[in-house]
């Protein structure tokens, strides 16, 4: 049986109301990646420095990144859906989208990528944010992303380069 007998055979079983059996053909023909939502950011990790010469690395795991186009050295932007309620926390007013930063992403596997912080956006002419940074449950828009092939020197940091403390002078 192919998938458009299987398909008009439901249709043709289906009770009065046809809503949830349109809403279950659709998810059976449309690609996944047209139904799917905006990639989001479900887990962070990040190393723990055993020296002051290691750099601290911050991964942003990002679920959905083949099927919606990610691939290494591609930065994206990141964003936070805020709902927006009244006073009281009764009436809602929507939802605001508002960017949060950027991510650079590094490695992508089949349904899975993972990013490292390339900007965050400064406050000064965006909403302000409860949680400031790029956090679990942002999401990713690759509108306007673009390819960064710059090679980033690790932030390694010598002897040398470590302020010094000024010892303390006693009065003579």
């Amino acid at each position: 049986m192919t998938k458009s007998q299987w398909l008009e055979q439901i249709v043709a079983m289906a009770p009065r109301s046809t809503l949830p059996v349109l809403l279950f053909a659709m998810s059976c023909v449309l690609p996944r990646h047209i139904l799917a939502a905006d990639p989001s950011i479900v887990d962070v990790r990040r190393n723990i420095q055993l020296s002051d010469q290691e750099p601290i690395y911050k991964d942003f795991y990002i679920s959905a990144a083949k099927d919606a186009g990610l691939r290494p050295s591609q930065v994206v932007q990141v964003f936070r859906n805020v709902p927006m309620r009244d006073a009281t926390g009764v009436q809602a007013f929507g939802e605001l989208k508002i960017a949060v930063g950027r991510l650079k992403i590094i490695f992508v596997q089949d349904n899975m990528a993972v990013g490292r912080e390339y900007e965050l956006f400064s406050r000064d002419d965006l909403p302000m944010l409860e949680q400031t940074g790029i956090m679990i449950g942002d999401r990713i828009d690759t509108q306007g992303s673009f390819l960064d092939n710059k090679k980033k020197s690790a932030k390694r940091s010598s002897p040398e380069e470590k302020p010094r403390i000024a010892e303390a002078q006693t009065p003579e």
